[in-house]
């Protein structure tokens, strides 16, 4: 029996771009003591893969000049917001956030490994702050 592939980029491929946040927190727990010391490293990191997440889904969306200026403002909004207070929702919202762009945009594959690549410091931070 084959698997539909309405199934696989509707369910399983958004599932294996959020395993990397549980690898990030899996890889925090391996390596402890490395994790502390680069913990500045982990925040430029992240910072740097949204950037790079939100400029590719901008990207993709510039068939729509006006969803992509919408979804790169919202973007910067929320590369802005200082984290440190809100640090667990932002995270929630940011994956919210990129997913949607997912689905919207047309290079689904793309956007789900940069994603798997942005939850791998974003899995280490959240283990960091607990």
């Amino acid at each position: 029996m084959a698997i539909p592939t309405d199934l696989i980029s509707i369910v399983l491929i958004p599932l294996f771009s959020l395993s990397g946040l549980l690898a990030g927190i899996v890889l925090s727990h391996l390596a402890r003591e490395e994790s502390t010391v680069g913990k500045k490293y982990f925040i430029l990191m992240y910072r740097i893969i949204f950037v790079s997440l939100s400029l590719s889904i901008t990207y993709f969306l510039s068939f729509h000049i006006s969803v992509s200026l919408v979804f790169l403002a919202f973007g910067l909004i929320l590369l802005a917001i200082d984290f440190k207070k809100y640090f667990r929702s932002m995270f929630i919202i940011h994956y919210l956030f990129f997913l949607a762009g997912y689905f919207i945009s047309g290079q689904q594959l793309i956007i789900a490994a940069i994603l798997f690549l942005y939850g791998l410091p974003v899995g280490t931070l959240l283990r960091l702050k607990q």
